[in-house]
C-alpha cells in the first residue's frame, strides 16, 4: 500500500519504492524529519503510478531487488519520461555489480542496505546537490543563449542599420555635391528639380526610419500614447490597396480586398493600425513572387475584428515562425541585405513586423500566423471593437 504526507514547506519530494516495509519506514522517518515531502510504494508498478499522479517528485530512492518490477526497470522508465528525476539504488552487498550498472543507466549513486539514517540523509543530499547544479546548468545556457540572440541581434543591427543609413544618406550627399557644384549652372530646371526631389525624399526615408526605430523604443516601454477613433475598417483597407497600386502593377501582382470590411467600425488609434495593416500588406508583397495573389479578408463578432491577410509567397519555415516578430529578424542573412518596400525578398531595418505585434498587444488585440513553405501565409489579426477607457 502506498501512502502520501503532506508537507507543504517541504523543499524536495522523495518517493521511496521498497517492498520491505522496516526499509520504507526507515526512510520515511528519517526524511520527513529533515523536512521533504515524502510518497511512498510498495512496488515499482505502484511507484510509476504515483510518479504519473504526482509529478513534482525530484527524488526516487529504489530498492534494486523486486519482485515483478526491478528496480532496474524502474530507473528505466524513469529516466525515459522524467529525465530530470534523479534516482537512488538501495541494494544489498550480493548485487552491488548490478547497481555500478544501474549508474551506469543514469542513478545517481546507490547505497548499501541495512540502511542507517546518516546513509540516508547523505544520499538524499548528494540527489539535492545534482538537482541544484543541473538546474544552474540549465540556468546558465538559457543565460548564454540570451546572451547569444542579444549578440547576434547585435550583429543584424549594426548590419543592416548601416544599410538602411548608408542609402539615403549617399543620395544626400551626392545629389547635394551636384546641387553645389558648378555643373548646376549646366543643369535645366527640370534635371534641378529631379535632384532635389531626389534628396528630399532620402531626408524622408531617415525620417520614416528614425521614427519606427523611435516607435518600436516607445512601445516596449510602454510610453506609446494612442489615439482613440471610430473608423471603418474597410475604407481604411481600401485606401492602404490604393496606395500599393502601382507596386502591385510592377510585378504584376493582385491584391484583393473582400466586402466583409465595409461598415466594421472599430474604436483604435487609427493612424497607428495603418501602420500595422500597411507592414502586414508590404511584408506579403515582398515575399510573394510576381504574378502571385493576396487577398484580405475581415469579419467581426460581438468583440473582435479579425482581419487576415494571406499570400501565395515562399512561406515561413515552422522553425522560423518563433522569430518573426523579433527585432532586426531577415528571412535571408544580413550579408544578402538589399533595401526595398517592395521589391521581392527585400529587407528593410528589419522591426516591421516587431511594429505590428507591438501595435496588435498595445490595442488588447492578438496575432496569429499560419504559414506553409512554398504555398503561403496568413497573419492575422484580432483588434477589440471598443476599447476601455476610449472616451
Amino acid at each position: 500500500m502506498n501512502s502520501l504526507k503532506n508537507n507543504e514547506k517541504a523543499p524536495y519530494s522523495v518517493l521511496v519504492i521498497d517492498d520491505e516495509e522496516s526499509i520504507v519506514q526507515v526512510c520515511e522517518y528519517v526524511l520527513e524529519k529533515a523536512g521533504h515531502e515524502v510518497y511512498t510504494a510498495k512496488s515499482g508498478f505502484l511507484g510509476l503510478e504515483i510518479l504519473q499522479s504526482v509529478p513534482k517528485i525530484d527524488i526516487i530512492l529504489t530498492d534494486l531487488k523486486m519482485p515483478n518490477m526491478s528496480g532496474h526497470s524502474v530507473l528505466k522508465a524513469v529516466k525515459r519520461d522524467w529525465p530530470h528525476v534523479q534516482v537512488m539504488m538501495m541494494t544489498g552487498f550480493a548485487t552491488i555489480e548490478y547497481a555500478i550498472e544501474a549508474m551506469k543507466s543514469g542513478a545517481a549513486d546507490f547505497i548499501l542496505k541495512p540502511l542507517s539514517a546518516e546513509q540516508i540523509r547523505i544520499a538524499v543530499d548528494k540527489c539535492i546537490e545534482k538537482i541544484e547544479l543541473n538546474r544552474e546548468i540549465h540556468e546558465l545556457k538559457l543565460a548564454n543563449k540570451k546572451l547569444q540572440e542579444l549578440k547576434d541581434m547585435e550583429e543584424k543591427f549594426l548590419a543592416i542599420t548601416s544599410h538602411e543609413l548608408r542609402t539615403p544618406i549617399s543620395h544626400i550627399k551626392g545629389y547635394f555635391g551636384i546641387l553645389s557644384d558648378d555643373f548646376v549652372n549646366q543643369m535645366d530646371e527640370e534635371e534641378v528639380n529631379e535632384c532635389k526631389n531626389i534628396v528630399r525624399n532620402a531626408i524622408q526615408d531617415l525620417e520614416e526610419l528614425l521614427a519606427s526605430m523611435s516607435d518600436v523604443l516607445r512601445f516596449k516601454q510602454n510610453r506609446i500614447e494612442l489615439r482613440f477613433e471610430e473608423f471603418d475598417v474597410g475604407k481604411l483597407l481600401y485606401q492602404i490597396q490604393s496606395a500599393f497600386r502601382l507596386s502591385l502593377e510592377e510585378r504584376h501582382l493582385s491584391l484583393e480586398v473582400d466586402n466583409g470590411a465595409n461598415g466594421i467600425l472599430i474604436t483604435a488609434d487609427r493612424l497607428k493600425v495603418k501602420v500595422m495593416l500597411t507592414e502586414l500588406i508590404k511584408n506579403a508583397i515582398k515575399f510573394t513572387k510576381d504574378g502571385g495573389e493576396i487577398f484580405i479578408s475581415s469579419e467581426q463578432d460581438k468583440r473582435f475584428c479579425h482581419i487576415s491577410v494571406k499570400d501565395s509567397g515562399i512561406g515561413i519555415p515552422d522553425s522560423e515562425q518563433g522569430k518573426i516578430f523579433k527585432p532586426f529578424y531577415e528571412v535571408q542573412p544580413s550579408d544578402y541585405h538589399h533595401t526595398g518596400d517592395t521589391t521581392f525578398m527585400a529587407g528593410g531595418l528589419g522591426i516591421g513586423l516587431t511594429q505590428v505585434k507591438e501595435i496588435v498587444k498595445a490595442h488588447n488585440g492578438e496575432i496569429k500566423v499560419d504559414s506553409q513553405v512554398d504555398v503561403g501565409t496568413v497573419m492575422k489579426v484580432s483588434l477589440p471593437l471598443e476599447q476601455e477607457g476610449a472616451y
